[in-house]
């Protein structure tokens, strides 16, 4: 009785082993949940070496990793280009030569297995680099002359910029006037625009803004006087160019109907004659005399500009008038080519005595700007009113 109840229970445990291995056998079998979920892979990320910074021209080492089952066959480089993602390696590493501080944020991996891929993020890179994009802004933005200004400057550098140093140019040298981000300008005056300038600097170098153009208001100055010359001729087929000379020089100072002087000065003192040419010939008009005393921005060179320009004004109006009179006369006369340059020449002379009339009126070669002002002030009605004809 007591073998048979051993038999029994010997049997039960050898029916529970075989359960076991089953179970065993049929688990190893079907894939649980977690083995389907991590199939491709999952939280790409890159990483650089080094890590605490690059140096702008230097070089880094970018490494892509994920988590995935089965691993990882296969990582894809990519980098932005404008809109584009261009691919530039295959392998868990990339190397970067010659890096610039534009490469950040552009490079990217792709982790694949045989069961999809997924992208990391473009990767943040420290790149040390030393100041760019140096800038200076003034407050207030117009500046009465005389009147003060704050200038601040600004600048791009990685680690942030160390210092500010300011300068302002003096002559042909920069001369540095002060440090700090902020420089203060009490009393500023006109010539003070394009002036000033800072430099801003960190551990891996420097670089200056350009100079500071300031809005500075003021009331008039530096003033001048232009004089205008015209050339007037009648001429059939018309005229094809205008020549403008000074007397006593052979080559030309200017080409057009019209010599404008922007700013007369003592060199400008000399008579102008245009010469004038169509196809079938060319003629000169008389010198005119153009002429300053000393600062043609005083008032009264002012006046006596305006007169000078009136003068120049009604001598070619009368050299046009005479010209054409005498053509016509020239016409209905049989020797007509004979007289018209005989009355031409006395034309000339006639127009020669009025100039000299005029100039002597003006007197402005033998008298000061001061007492050229003093008598054009009072009678320069009279003076300009002498030189109609």
């Amino acid at each position: 009785m007591m073998v048979h109840s051993l038999s029994l229970i010997f049997l039960l445990m050898m029916l529970a082993q075989l359960m076991m291995e089953y179970n065993t056998m049929e688990n190893s079998m079907t894939p649980t949940v977690a083995d389907i979920r991590n199939n491709s892979p999952k939280t790409v990320l890159v990483s650089s070496s080094p890590s605490d910074g690059i140096p702008e021209g230097g070089s880094v080492t970018l490494t892509c990793s994920s988590d995935a089952n089965p691993p990882v066959e296969s990582y894809t480089w990519f980098k932005r280009c404008g809109t584009e993602d261009l691919q530039v390696w295959t392998g868990q590493s990339y190397s970067i030569k010659n890096i610039s501080i534009e490469d950040s944020y552009k490079y990217k991996c792709r982790a694949s297995n045989q069961h999809g891929s997924a992208f990391s993020e473009y990767t943040p890179l420290d790149i040390l680099y030393s100041p760019k994009k140096v800038l200076v802004s003034s407050r207030p933005s117009e500046i009465p002359e005389g009147g003060s200004v704050a200038l601040t400057c600004s600048s791009e550098a990685n680690p942030p910029v160390e210092n500010y140093t300011w300068f302002k140019r003096s002559g042909t040298e920069d001369l540095q006037i002060g440090n700090g981000q902020s420089y203060s300008i009490t009393h500023i005056s006109s010539d003070d625009s394009y002036k000033y300038k800072c430099r801003a600097s960190n551990q891996h170098g420097s670089a200056f803004s350009e100079y500071t153009p300031l809005d500075i208001l003021y009331s008039p100055q530096k003033m001048s006087v232009s004089v205008t010359l015209k050339c007037n001729t009648d001429a059939n087929p018309p005229v094809m160019d205008y020549v403008w000379y000074k007397k006593g020089e052979s080559e030309p100072v200017a080409y057009g109907q019209t010599y404008s002087f922007a700013s007369i000065t003592k060199e400008d003192s000399a008579p102008f004659y245009c010469k004038t040419r169509n196809r079938i010939g060319h003629d000169y008009a008389y010198p005119v005399p153009v002429t300053c005393t000393e600062e043609c921005s005083k008032a009264g060179a002012g006046i006596g500009g305006f007169c000078g320009g009136f003068i120049a004004a009604i001598l070619f109006t009368v050299m046009w008038i005479r010209r054409k009179n005498q053509t016509t006369s020239g016409n209905d006369n049989s020797n007509g080519e004979r007289r018209r340059k005989k009355q031409k020449e006395t034309a000339i002379e006639d127009v020669y005595e009025n100039v000299e009339d005029i100039y002597t009126a003006l007197n402005l070669k033998t008298k000061t700007s001061d007492d050229v002002y003093g008598e054009l002030t009072t009678e320069s009605s009279l003076h300009c009113a002498r030189t109609q004809v």
